[in-house]
């Protein structure tokens, strides 16, 4: 009888299941409620073992008084993945996995290596749970610069880790999908190797990328831009982060077949992101039209250059 109640109870959880904090243990989950303001957003919560819990929203920063068992960890990945943590396999090993919704599950712990490359992690003493709050909006006063008189200009986004960059790429591809240039409705094609841009969901995108979007999901970005364009054909393609040089040159084979290109690279400013010689033959080459830089604050434009590095906006 016991078992039947246990069983029905888990069932019960993952029909109900909307959000992280769905996932968390009763009493974990009643507590961060408890010291929640109403109007109040989370954008984190970081669990690990043997120490308590810290939640980061759009206010402040707070811990709960929650003593994390090895156990804990287990039940909160079981129940994130409905009871079928074996077949997130491929996600553990690059640890995060992407729940439905767009949220995700960072992990640490114990990485198991084979053949130089690693195969998992096992151990799980760390989560990071990182809620799925998309903005939309952000990239519609940058449309022009992207799009010139009908002409689409290949595009890269240069901004410090945490500022912002993925989400105004993200609202580039949003706003660009499907948009009409020359009676022609625009397809775009994400390579998104990390789940951030369309955080799919058994390969469904929880984010809006628009209407006219094809997403790649998990895929190298390298390998992924050639895949692409000779399955796809798309217009314009998008990808996150480059910076090795498998990247850069899977970047001039898409260039050279006629595709644009929207991406983001690393770097405080742009003299700082040429420091890396990679990085640098980018610029040099000038492989891309226009470059947007974010300034100090997060998601703020610092400035917008052109080709030849002259400030244009």
């Amino acid at each position: 009888m016991l078992k039947q109640r246990y069983v029905k109870e888990v069932n019960m959880r993952n029909i109900a299941k909307k959000t992280p904090l769905d996932v968390l243990p009763d009493s974990m989950r009643e507590n961060i409620m408890e010291e929640l303001f109403e109007d109040e957003k989370i954008f984190e919560i970081r669990i690990r073992v043997k120490r308590r819990v810290f939640v980061i929203t759009d206010k402040r920063e707070f811990e709960i008084c929650c003593f994390v068992k090895e156990d804990t960890i287990c039940e909160i990945l079981e129940y994130a993945t409905c009871h079928s943590l074996y077949a997130y396999e491929e996600a553990v090993r690059n640890g995060y996995i992407t729940m439905e919704g767009g949220h995700r599950i960072g992990m640490a712990g114990q990485v198991v290596i084979e053949n130089n490359t690693v195969k998992t992690i096992k151990n799980i003493s760390s989560l990071n749970i990182r809620f799925a709050n998309e903005i939309t909006g952000v990239a519609d006063e940058l449309l022009k610069y992207v799009i010139d008189d009908g002409k689409i200009c290949n595009t890269l986004i240069v901004s410090p880790p945490g500022y912002g960059k993925t989400t105004v790429l993200r609202d580039l591809v949003r706003i660009t999908s499907g948009k009409k240039i020359n009676n022609h409705n625009l397809n775009v094609a994400v390579i998104d190797e990390r789940s951030e841009i369309a955080a799919s969901y058994n390969g469904v995108p929880q984010n809006d990328v628009g209407m006219n979007t094809d997403v790649l999901d998990g895929c190298p970005k390298a390998e992924g831009m050639i895949m692409v364009i000779r399955a796809l054909a798309p217009d314009i393609l998008v990808i996150d982060e480059l910076g090795l040089e498998n990247d850069v040159l899977s970047l001039k084979y898409a260039l050279n077949c006629g595709c644009h290109v929207f991406a983001t690279i690393h770097g405080e400013s742009i003299e700082g992101a040429m420091r890396r010689p990679v990085v640098k033959d980018i610029f040099e080459d000038r492989l891309f039209d226009v470059y947007i830089v974010l300034g100090e604050k997060k998601g703020v434009v610092e400035g917008i250059y052109n080709a030849d590095l002259i400030r244009i906006g």
